[in-house]
């Protein structure tokens, strides 16, 4: 990114663009999401087995954690969202034969 805005900070009209083309489809293609699962907790929950944690604090703890999967999740959600739009605006703005080429 770093290489990117100079590039953009010193671009002269008329000057090749396959640096910027490349860095901005390569810098902005990538849709890269983390992995998680809530199935054990999950399984905890619905079978009654987070009872057998007798430590308030520490059950605390995990169903905090598992609360905050939920902010991500949404999170997620618009991020992705965002993403299929700059992945739609890059088709419209950058033409794929050039960096390819």
């Amino acid at each position: 990114m770093d290489l990117l805005v100079l590039l953009l900070k010193q671009y002269r009209q008329g000057e090749p663009t396959e640096d910027l083309y490349y860095l901005t489809r390569n810098i902005t293609s990538k849709g890269i999401t983390p992995q998680y699962s809530k199935r054990t907790f999950e399984q905890l929950k619905n079978s009654g087995g987070l009872r057998l944690i007798r430590n308030a604090m520490y059950l605390d703890s995990v169903t905090l954690y598992y609360e905050t999967l939920k902010a991500l999740d949404i999170w997620l959600e618009h991020r992705l969202q965002r993403l299929h739009n700059l992945f739609l605006a890059n088709e419209e703005i950058f033409d794929g034969w050039a960096i390819n080429g």
